[in-house]
């Protein structure tokens, strides 16, 4: 004799009641979702953010600020302190990796010339918890050109690096904050009216 639609049906729950709760929620017509696919090799979330762009924005200028009221020998080892220290900032954040590595080479090439072209002849400087290097007065010319130079390649390599729209926005933020530290390396032996002409191109009067 068939067994009633009825009893078949009650016997059928009756099964999924013993077992685990994916098999249970079968019964009743739902299913559990499998596990979101793997994002694509090299894939991650953007992580870009005006507050994480700007604190690399402002580590960079105050440093700047900084290094331009010291006297010229120290400033070149106190911008690369700059760079390193804006470097290790959103370290959590992936999309700002490139632009920490960049600022990280940049620190250790300026921080290589200083080392190069140092003066035993005079002390370090300290100022605020920092000791800042000096170079010889003799190599200032020299120094000043290669520095620059290490600027505007970091420069480069930031706006080379936005591959896409938001990425290029907020790299470019950091890679204009860097170019303005260039003038603060810019050596004394150059007319002094040639360089109040440049600072009055980057900050124009109000």
């Amino acid at each position: 004799m068939p067994t009633p639609k009825t009893l078949r049906s009650i016997a059928t729950k009756g099964a999924c009641l013993s077992v685990p709760l994916p098999a249970l929620l079968c019964a009743t017509g739902l299913a559990l979702a499998g596990p979101a696919p793997p994002p694509p090799d090299g894939a991650y979330i953007l992580a870009f953010t005006n507050s994480a762009t700007a604190a690399m924005e402002k580590r960079i200028r105050e440093g700047a600020r900084v290094c331009s009221e010291l006297t010229w020998v120290y400033r070149p080892d106190c911008l690369a302190q700059t760079f390193r220290t804006a470097s290790r900032l959103n370290g959590s954040k992936p999309d700002y990796r490139d632009a920490r590595k960049i600022l990280g080479q940049a620190g250790k090439k300026l921080d290589a010339l200083v080392t190069a072209n140092l003066d035993p002849a005079t002390p370090p400087l300290k100022v605020a918890r920092k000791t800042y290097r000096p170079v010889t007065s003799g190599s200032r010319a020299t120094v000043s050109k290669s520095s620059r130079a290490i600027v505007r390649e970091t420069e480069s390599q930031l706006l080379r690096s936005g591959n896409s729209s938001k990425r290029q926005a907020h790299y470019t933020r950091i890679a204009e904050a860097v170019s303005s530290t260039e003038l603060l390396l810019r050596s004394a032996l150059q007319h002094p009216f040639r360089r109040l002409a440049a600072m009055r191109r980057l900050w124009p009067a109000a």
